[in-house]
């Protein structure tokens, strides 16, 4: 008998699992991805383009888009456009605003009724060529049309290259603060050219997050990018620290792909970093607010006496190396700081999480914990001494 009548007063059974506990009535249902990124780092890929498999055979036909700034298009957008036009996709190129401007609901609102007009279906892809704010912000509407279309990224930053293309994180800014709206998704490819055209400026910025990395994890690399002297836009130099980083990266997320474990690793400095790249205007780039943000997250160890004041002055000397800033502007209030902080992902009700520092080399974690709880008047106090 299909359907049988239950008694009056029977009371259904528990299911126990991982997390909760659930009457033997309810359904489950499973979600799992096991699906690769590759991430082709090399010199001159983007002269070739045209002659890798760019995507599987389904997607081919469909129409695709790809999304870039005026700089970018004018160093190698035109370029790239006729190479995968060439290789026979089908293709529209879309020019956003630079930088974080391109990451506001409006441009987003925009776009997506703009490419959806263009006409695409659940196979196109999405190509994003430019800096970080432009693989954001392809990223999220990769994410949101039609649930999921492709996401190919193509960094032309040190920036993108060595984090933000590295991620399943896309998202974009809403009035309360940076990277408040997005999603986790997926990019089917990352392609890196460590020759793509970049002026100094564009990669001591990016060079924070290289930094960090060598800071929490990698004690022979903080050595390394100490003791080099040699020219930044040295395309082997690049070519060597950008692999090491993304290695570094893939390791963690690999064993923690949500940072809700060690991978915490990849929010050190951001904390603060976020909240003072956000109360700028913009004004400082990302890599100049983390690398802030990263000396404020070393003094805030060191008041909490888990670390020397040999780990702070080390994160000032090898910041001060890159010619990468680790004082707070003047313009920017410690209360406005304080109030941001509140919007932080990692913020649990009232606990500020950071991910601290032991020594170089080693992330502090207490009962298996990364996110350490810090009381405000200790995050206060390493803030006021961040102003000098």
């Amino acid at each position: 008998m299909l359907f049988r009548r239950k008694k009056e007063n029977a009371r259904p059974t528990e299911v126990k699992t991982d997390r909760f506990i659930y009457p033997d009535t309810s359904l489950h249902f499973r979600y799992e991805k096991s699906r690769e990124t590759p991430v082709i780092i090399e010199q001159g890929i983007l002269d070739r383009i045209d002659t890798l498999r760019l995507m599987d055979r389904d997607r081919t036909a469909s129409h695709h888009i790809m999304i870039t700034d005026t700089v970018v298009d004018r160093l190698v957008g035109k370029k790239v456009e006729e190479k995968l036009t060439k290789a026979g996709y089908s293709l529209t190129k879309i020019i956003a605003p630079s930088g974080e401007a391109a990451k506001t609901m409006n441009v987003y609102h925009e776009l997506s009724e703009k490419i959806t007009s263009i006409g695409i279906d659940e196979q196109s892809v999405i190509f994003s060529l430019g800096g970080g704010a432009i693989a954001n912000l392809a990223g999220f509407l990769a994410a949101t049309l039609y649930r999921g279309i492709g996401l190919i990224h193509i960094p032309t930053s040190l920036m993108c290259m060595n984090d933000v293309a590295i991620s399943l994180k896309q998202g974009i800014n809403n009035q309360k603060g940076k990277n408040l709206v997005g999603s986790y998704y997926q990019p089917l490819l990352v392609v890196i050219d460590p020759s793509v055209p970049m002026n100094e400026t564009i990669i001591r910025h990016g060079m924070s997050e290289t930094i960090k990395h060598a800071l929490a994890e990698d004690v022979a690399f903080f050595d390394y990018l100490l003791s080099y002297n040699g020219d930044l836009k040295d395309v082997n130099f690049l070519e060597k620290i950008i692999r090491h980083t993304i290695e570094l990266k893939i390791g963690l997320m690999n064993d923690d792909m949500f940072e809700n474990a060690r991978a915490i690793i990849l929010q050190y400095g951001h904390e603060v970093g976020h909240a003072i790249e956000y109360l700028s205007h913009f004004g400082l780039t990302h890599g100049e607010a983390i690398s802030i943000g990263m000396r404020v997250s070393a003094e805030i160890s060191h008041l909490m006496g888990v670390t020397s004041e040999d780990t702070v002055y080390a994160h000032k000397k090898i910041l001060e190396h890159y010619k990468l800033p680790y004082i707070i502007p003047q313009t920017i209030e410690k209360r406005a700081i304080l109030d941001a902080l509140r919007f932080n992902k990692k913020t649990r009700g009232n606990d500020i999480r950071f991910a601290l520092l032991e020594h170089v080399g080693k992330i502090w974690k207490i009962k298996g914990e990364y996110g350490i709880p810090c009381p405000v008047e200790i995050i206060e106090e390493a803030i006021r001494r961040s102003y000098e």
